[in-house]
């Protein structure tokens, strides 16, 4: 393909990408389900069927493309599957997706991006990517900036994949296990107004989240290096984890 048809190609996937993200939260509202009346589903379903675990990895991996909070499935997770299986489920699942997300970020930003946007965009970042890609990556996920805005502007930014796969999962590895914590500390109903929570696990859950961030902070000092994306400029986490 030409410049032109490459253009024309992306520019039509990139608008059949919006209508499925319209029609899905359409369809969503529509019919009363909530994210988490969609997680529930997922839930019972997961509980009462051996390929639980396949379809929860598989809806985990696609999520990032209906924009669907990602952090609601890891506690989802834990609360299913418990601390062990649940945060393993998790791990594969939230790293598999923002692969995808990495790929969908490198598809769409080489032509749908204008060349001035593009250029300023990386007047702004690239001494710091190009500085410690791996570091920038680890740092974005350690103090919970949204997961698939990261994955997207990574891929975006053309960041190596290795760098941007081994920052992810070993920087999501507190957040991932925190929240599937959290969710094996749920006790009774996943939507019950006030669930009974576990203490243990749900201190195990803050334990994580504190370390995460201290960590951070203790990287940042010692590597003389700010995220690329700084927290005043996103939304908390609460994404895609």
């Amino acid at each position: 393909m030409n410049n032109a048809s490459t253009r024309i190609f992306r520019t039509i996937t990139f608008l059949i990408w919006i209508a499925v993200v319209v029609a899905f939260w359409t369809y969503s509202r529509q019919t009363g389900l909530s994210p988490f009346d969609i997680v529930h589903e997922l839930i019972e379903f997961a509980q009462n069927s051996v390929w639980g675990p396949i379809l929860y990895v598989l809806f985990y991996i696609v999520q990032p493309i209906v924009f669907f909070p990602s952090t609601f499935l890891t506690i989802a997770a834990g609360y299913v599957y418990g601390p062990v299986l649940g945060t393993v489920l998790a791990i594969i699942g939230s790293n598999a997706s923002s692969v995808l997300a990495w790929l969908v970020g490198r598809f769409f930003g080489e032509t749908l991006v204008s060349d001035r946007f593009k250029q300023s965009m990386l007047n702004r970042f690239s001494d710091r990517l190009r500085t410690n890609s791996f570091q920038s990556v680890l740092l974005m996920r350690l103090i919970y900036l949204p997961y698939d805005v990261v994955s997207y502007f990574s891929g975006f930014m053309r960041l190596a994949l290795p760098a941007f796969a081994l920052g992810t999962f070993l920087g999501g590895l507190p957040g991932t296990i925190s929240f599937a914590l959290f969710g094996s500390s749920i006790e009774g109903d996943f939507l019950a107004e006030t669930p009974t929570l576990n203490p243990w696990a749900l201190g195990g859950a803050f334990l994580l989240f504190v370390t995460s961030v201290t960590l951070s902070r203790f990287i940042r000092r010692t590597g003389g290096q700010q995220p690329v994306i700084e927290m005043s400029t996103v939304s908390p986490h609460v994404s895609s984890d």
